[in-house]
C-alpha cells in the first residue's frame, strides 16, 4: 500500500510450525473497500503441485538411470522416429554416442 512495491504476483517459501515447506503463489492487487483502498490478496498452496514435480523428476531420473546402465540396447521411439536410446543400443549400431 506505500508503493513501494507494485502489487502483482509472487511466489513464497515457507515452513509451517510442523517443519513442513509451504510454497504459495500470492495475487495481490489494490481495491476499494469501504470507500478506501485496501490491499486484496489471493494466496494459491502450490505445495502438492510442487511435490508431484519433485517426485516426476526422481522417477524420471530412475528410469533414465535405468535405460542408460543397461547393458541391452535400447531405443524409444515414436512411429518408428528415434526419440532416444541408450549407450549400448549406439554402440550395436556403429555410433560413438547416442547423440549420434
Amino acid at each position: 500500500m506505500s508503493g513501494r512495491l507494485k502489487p502483482g504476483v509472487r511466489s513464497y517459501k515457507n515452513i509451517d510450525n510442523a517443519g513442513n515447506e509451504l510454497i504459495v503463489l500470492t495475487v495481490d492487487h489494490i481495491v476499494e473497500w469501504q470507500g478506501e483502498p485496501a490491499m486484496q490478496i489471493t494466496i494459491i498452496d502450490l505445495s502438492s503441485q510442487i511435490e508431484t514435480q519433485r517426485q516426476l523428476k526422481a522417477s524420471e531420473e530412475r528410469y533414465r538411470e535405468l535405460i542408460d546402465g543397461s547393458i541391452q540396447g535400447i531405443v524409444v521411439h515414436r512411429d518408428l522416429t528415434p526419440l532416444f536410446c541408450n549407450r549400448a543400443y549406439a554402440q550395436m549400431h556403429g555410433f560413438e554416442n547416442e547423440q549420434a
